[in-house]
């Protein structure tokens, strides 16, 4: 009996940690989609458009960074295979570059 309650509890842990991680990246690659999409009204770059652009990647790379540890508990407690550090991973890279290389 104690065995079947483990791997409830096991599966239960796996679904909300997924599901938790998924949202939370999709969060971070939209703002980092955003910063990579938004364009002046005027096509200057004002003071204004560059620091939304930025905060949209600030947003981006601060959500992955909390995803990112989200995913390192749920990998040490076996919840999650290591792949999963890659779904946060990929918007931390993408707002990295928006941040410094392709800086408006």
């Amino acid at each position: 009996m104690s065995g079947d309650g483990k791997r409830t509890a096991g599966w239960l842990g796996t679904a909300v940690c997924a599901v938790l991680l998924a949202a939370g990246s999709l969060l971070a690659a939209y703002g980092v989609w955003f910063a990579c999409t938004s364009l002046p009204s005027n096509g200057d770059w004002g003071p204004e458009e560059a620091a939304s652009a930025r905060n949209a990647a600030v947003f981006g790379l601060v959500l992955s960074g909390v995803t990112g540890l989200l995913a390192a508990v749920a990998v040490k407690g076996e919840w999650l295979p290591r792949w999963w550090y890659a779904v946060p991973a990929l918007p931390a890279v993408a707002a990295l570059l928006r941040l410094t290389v392709l800086a408006p």
